[in-house]
């Protein structure tokens, strides 16, 4: 599996589970982000891990919702839904220009659900 198949794959499995918490109104709020909160755990995912967005095209990108920075700028940031599902090294730059190779440098801050790091895709 390519890493735009295991992007998909997480998608898919996230939208499911929020549709199903969103359909079910019997599941109490605790249950509820249990089951969110627990998804970066799934079987289903345990194949969608190690995601070097680099891997990605420009387009692959863009459809999974990686945010562009500015106009002008190639700057791809990446969606936070998939933090915990990225390789342990890979390069990456945030929106300041800085430069890292190591997701453990990267905090989980977002802006509209992409995080201050990104990718710069041809």
């Amino acid at each position: 599996m390519n890493d735009y198949e295991k992007c998909c794959k997480i998608r898919r499995v996230i939208l499911k589970r929020a549709g199903e918490i969103m359909a079910y109104s019997n599941w109490g709020a605790e249950f509820s982000y249990r089951q969110i909160t627990e998804l970066k755990h799934h079987e289903a995912l345990e194949d969608a891990r190690g995601i070097d967005p680099n891997n990605l095209t420009r387009e692959q990108a863009l459809d999974l919702g990686f945010g562009r920075w500015e106009d002008g700028n190639p700057l791809l940031l990446i969606p936070i839904f998939l933090l915990p599902f990225l390789a342990e090294t890979f390069d990456y730059m945030s929106f300041t220009g800085e430069r890292g190779t190591t997701r453990d440098n990267m905090d989980n801050d977002n802006r509209y659900g992409c995080l201050a790091y990104g990718v710069v895709l041809p």
